[in-house]
């Protein structure tokens, strides 16, 4: 997801127990236009909204 990331490419991020077409968790989007580093969204994304119910860590999902 990383290499993708730096590409261009857009990542999509939900957390691992969510369901991707559930009502209360959407996945969001990224790019890298904004010039932050991956490794710091990551992190950010995954300290605000995985938890024990959520999903401890965050799924990667590339658009082609």
């Amino acid at each position: 997801a990383k290499k993708e990331y730096n590409k261009g490419n857009k990542i999509y991020l939900n957390a691992c127990n969510m369901r991707l077409d559930n009502c209360w968790s959407l996945p969001i989007s990224l790019d890298n236009k904004s010039g932050v580093k991956f490794t710091t969204i990551l992190n950010e994304y995954e300290y605000y909204n995985c938890c024990n119910e959520r999903g401890r860590y965050a799924n990667f999902f590339i658009e082609v």
